[in-house]
Order: C-alpha cells, then structure tokens, then sequence
C-alpha cells in the first residue's frame, strides 16, 4: 500500500489494513481507491511534477559531471 501512494506522490501515509494480508489484493485496492477518488488529476498532477523534478536533478547532477570532468581536465594540463 505504501509503494503505491508513494508513486501517486504522497508521503508519510500512515494506513491500516483490515482484513486479508494478500500483498496484491491491498495494492490494487489501494489504486482503486485511488481511481474512484473525485479529484483523481490532482493524483496525475503530482505525480508528472515529482517525475519533472526528478528529471531535472538528474540533469543537474550530469551536468556537475561534466563540468567535474572539464575542470580535472584543465588541472592535469596545468600539472604537466
């Protein structure tokens, strides 16, 4: 149940299941849960703007990368 409010972009969920342990049961009644929710964009909404930010990090951390990599080159012709 976790995993799959985590993904719909919620955090620090606290749930409580009643009932039956079955792992898979409790996930695809949570996404239905979720579904049947009336405000269902605002789930899609948060989730595309957790997926933006997560794209924009990664290029933020490749672009360190390469900067990293310009920079050791620069000192290793200046060591020579």
């Amino acid at each position: 149940m976790r995993a799959v409010l985590e993904l719909a972009g919620f955090e620090n969920v606290l749930s409580k299941i009643i009932g039956s342990n079955n792992k898979l049961n409790n996930a695809m009644a949570t996404i239905r849960a979720l579904s049947a929710y009336k405000h269902a964009e605002h789930f899609n909404k948060r989730v595309v703007q957790k997926a933006k930010l997560h794209e924009e990090t990664e290029e933020k951390i490749e672009d360190k990368k390469e900067v990293a990599s310009v920079v050791k080159e620069i000192q290793d012709k200046q060591a020579v």
